[in-house]
């Protein structure tokens, strides 16, 4: 059940063993929660049925060491940006691609400010120095440097706009014969 499943995570982190199957959003949450311990709030634990863990402050260390970016490469990812954050001093936004990783967060400098407003509910290629975590097949964060707008569907070709764009096209010849002359005037 869902229940078992948080306990085994929360159960598995507090004694330095990080779960396979733990989604490194929960942990995220779960750390959240072991910042307050010993500040906002003296205990935490967690219990279901019979069974019960507390969260304390070496919780945080264990989760920090599964969120730490394991890897880190330069790239882009392409996908919709939806939101933004513009408060406090690490400025970011969020896209969501069509393939890969559910989201992205990427981190943007001041001077991209414009054109991160400007790319609101649009398709972009965001590139910059991707960060992996371990195990994570796909990026979770961008350090962005730059930020392309890809052109909306209907502002892309259609096969009435490629009508004609090969002037010479005899109609009577096989593709295959029209692309082989092609390929021959290259040498």
């Amino acid at each position: 059940s869902l229940l078992s499943y948080f306990y085994d995570v929360v159960s598995g982190v507090s004694s330095g063993k990080i779960p396979e199957a733990s989604s490194h959003e929960i942990l995220e949450h779960l750390k959240k929660f072991s910042l307050l311990v010993g500040t906002k709030i003296t205990a935490l634990t967690v219990s279901v049925g019979k069974k019960t863990c507390a969260i304390t402050n070496d919780f945080c260390l264990h989760v920090d060491k599964v969120l730490e970016p394991a890897e880190s490469c330069f790239g882009s990812v392409e996908g919709y940006l939806e939101q933004i954050n513009l408060h406090g001093r690490k400025k970011f936004f969020t896209i969501y691609p069509l393939i890969g990783p559910e989201k992205v967060k990427c981190i943007f400098p001041e001077e991209l400010h414009n054109k991160v407003i400007s790319s609101i509910e649009k398709r972009v290629t965001v590139s910059g120095k991707l960060s992996y975590r371990a195990r994570a097949s796909f990026p979770h964060e961008i350090e962005v440097d730059s930020i392309d707008i890809e052109p909306s569907d209907d502002e892309l070709p259609n096969f009435n706009d490629l009508f004609g764009i090969i002037p010479d096209f005899a109609k009577d010849i096989p593709s295959e014969e029209m692309i082989r002359t092609i390929r021959d005037e290259w040498d």
